[in-house]
């Protein structure tokens, strides 16, 4: 159910025809820093995508000028980044192929799935401030920097993911659940309380779960706990493992997020993941870029069928107003709107988000595009 760009294109011939097909280039808007954390990473245009339909599939192209860093708040260069070492460099075009999403089923009952592999790799929040050695989100040092409720994240999963691997139908499919983002061991201050979400990452407990096939131990190397990385996940400069033995079967896995919030030395900014052995450690750092392996759960009485790919979204069909993808135009999506019209909230231009507050359609966010989103909200206005 779903696709996402996953498998890179190698014939020569099809990515001939491919750099033919036009396309808008939209910037990831990804971030960076000077070294320090600081709170002071900013977003830039060094990575870009455009999706394209050839002959009944679709395909993303990704070009970067500048390297970008495996850690938040350093600065774009080689030896900050992994995309080198995954095979892919600077002023290229590489294209990926959008492939169905599979799924692992975790619990028939509860409809409760996973993805099969990682398919991208974000980091748990794009700045992080450090004070006598407690990390924070930003330098305002409003929320620890593993507070999984209003962490980068969590919005990239519910808006840019959310928007690109389904269809308006699946997404009906998908039910809205209550999860409570506990610490583990249980430390109140650290705990992200509950969200409601329709996607969402595995907990602590569940990768632990003998009735989900896992190992109860999270210092037992578990394989039916690892997951291979896509291509595209590896352009995004994820890191996985790598043996000079073609052999060993770790090769390929990457270590994936988890929602728990860790409480070992350093719990402001660690959180439990699971690592390319299987072991369920509290090693998450929230600057770094880590592995997206998303869960849902689906409505078990509901006839689960795919759609075609030209179904999906994409960053350029974000409902107008509806910032923050869950489907409807509300007071707060008026709210984020408002907060990016004097700079407290960052959307790169041409992103879903920036698509969807951009109201009026003028190419820039501003409070009147909050006041047309408010009255959309109440049937005052009909945004197109």
């Amino acid at each position: 159910m779903g696709w996402y760009p996953q498998s890179l294109v190698t014939d020569e011939t099809l990515i001939a025809k491919l750099n033919k097909a036009g396309g808008e280039w939209v910037s990831y808007g990804y971030y960076s820093g000077t070294g320090k954390a600081d709170g002071n990473m900013k977003p830039g245009d060094f990575m870009k995508y455009k999706d394209v339909l050839f002959n009944g599939s679709k395909y993303r192209a990704v070009t970067f000028t500048e390297y970008r860093p495996a850690v938040i708040y350093k600065e774009r260069n080689e030896d900050s980044s992994h995309q080198s070492e995954n095979g892919y460099s600077v002023n290229q075009v590489y294209w990926f192929r959008f492939d169905p999403i599979v799924w692992d089923v975790l619990d028939p009952a509860k409809g409760l799935v996973v993805c099969h592999a990682v398919l991208d790799g974000q980091p748990y929040n794009n700045t992080i401030f450090e004070k006598e050695g407690v990390y924070y989100q930003n330098a305002s040092c409003t929320n620890y920097a593993n507070n999984y409720r209003e962490s980068s994240i969590r919005k990239w999963l519910k808006e840019e993911f959310y928007r690109t691997a389904f269809s308006s139908a699946q997404q009906a499919l998908l039910q809205e659940t209550r999860l409570d983002y506990l610490s583990q061991p249980p430390c109140t201050k650290y705990d992200s309380g509950n969200c409601v979400d329709k996607v969402f990452f595995l907990s602590r407990k569940e990768v632990l779960n003998k009735d989900y096939g896992f190992d109860w131990a999270h210092l037992q190397a578990d394989d039916a706990r690892t997951a291979k990385a896509s291509e595209y996940a590896k352009c995004q400069g994820l890191y996985v493992y790598k043996n000079p033995n073609p052999v060993v079967v770790m090769n390929g896995n990457a270590s994936y997020i988890t929602v728990t919030a860790g409480e070992p030395s350093d719990s402001s900014n660690e959180f439990f993941s699971v690592d390319f052995y299987g072991y369920v450690l509290a090693s998450g750092m929230s600057e770094v870029v880590t592995g997206v392996r998303p869960a849902c759960l689906l409505d078990p009485n509901a006839q689960i069928v795919q759609c075609k790919v030209e179904e999906v979204g994409t960053a350029k069909s974000a409902p107008a107003g509806d910032v923050d993808g869950d489907g409807k135009v509300s007071s707060a999506d008026a709210r984020l709107a408002l907060r990016a019209s004097v700079g407290l909230e960052k959307y790169a231009k041409g992103s879903a988000q920036f698509t969807a507050a951009d109201a009026d359609k003028d190419g820039k966010i501003t409070s009147a595009d909050a006041r047309l989103i408010l009255r959309a909200s109440v049937g005052l206005e009909k945004l197109s």
